[in-house]
């Protein structure tokens, strides 16, 4: 859920889950409230950001994580128009998560 109230900033409400796979294999999910900074909101055809967001974590323990309280996010992104109102939204995003004996960090991408 996405509330934009100028054209140069955004505030949302999201929930993620990611799943790892591997020796450590785990799933974390967390509720977060995000910002989006529009860099160059007067360019028609494209929108970069630049974005920050906190979490708290839903799920519980299992495997390596341990649970936790929170997590924080940095991103960079571009929302490209497809037809009318319908934007593709490109970005990539640095998530740090404190867990109650591990702290981890991952970077992804997303469509």
């Amino acid at each position: 859920m996405e509330w934009n109230p100028s054209y140069y900033a955004s505030l949302g409400l999201s929930y993620e889950q990611t799943s790892f796979y591997g020796n450590q294999a785990f799933t974390a999910g967390t509720l977060n409230a995000e910002g989006r900074f529009f860099l160059a909101s007067f360019v028609n055809d494209h929108s970069p950001y630049i974005s920050a967001g906190a979490g708290f974590n839903l799920l519980p323990a299992s495997g390596y994580w341990k649970g936790g309280s929170f997590g924080l996010k940095i991103g960079l992104g571009d929302k490209i128009p497809i037809a009318g109102p319908v934007l593709l939204d490109l970005g990539f995003d640095y998530h740090w998560m404190s867990a109650t004996k591990a702290d981890f960090q991952y970077a992804d991408a997303r469509v």
